[in-house]
């Protein structure tokens, strides 16, 4: 980093999008996809944890450090538009369910719902020089 330049917010979290970013892959490793074929890059987790989820699970609705990034439907790719950020706890129980519209209460799958909306307006607003 040049001493020129301020140090900025994202340059303090970069140690954790690369930490969440290192466990996405982990997981994706450990189901058989290798890491040219994932989905995703580090410019997708900042946009996920920082814009869309803002640092919270979204299963417990808490502010953690301890965040990971898991496919919400688990029988489809991991994407952008597949992925929920959940802490270390929540994540692990999600791993055991194939049904995760029978897992979860109304409230969220609310929430699921309504960042998946969010994201929506992210993209839109990055416009189409954002690609996937």
């Amino acid at each position: 980093m040049s001493k020129n330049r301020p140090l900025v917010m994202s340059d303090v979290k970069l140690n954790d999008y690369e930490r969440i970013m290192k466990r996405l892959t982990g997981d994706e490793n450990k189901r058989g996809v290798r890491n040219e074929n994932l989905a995703v890059d580090i410019e997708d987790v900042y946009i996920l944890v920082r814009e869309v989820f803002e640092w919270t699970c979204v299963v417990t609705g808490k502010r953690l450090r301890d965040l990971e990034l898991v496919r919400w439907n688990p029988k489809k790719k991991a994407s952008i538009r597949n992925l929920v950020l959940m802490s270390e706890e929540a994540a692990k129980e999600h791993r055991k369910h194939s049904d995760i519209f029978g897992a979860y209460s109304s409230d969220v799958l609310e929430k699921v719902n309504e960042k998946s909306h969010k994201l929506e307006e992210v993209i839109r607003r990055r416009g189409p020089s954002y690609e996937f």
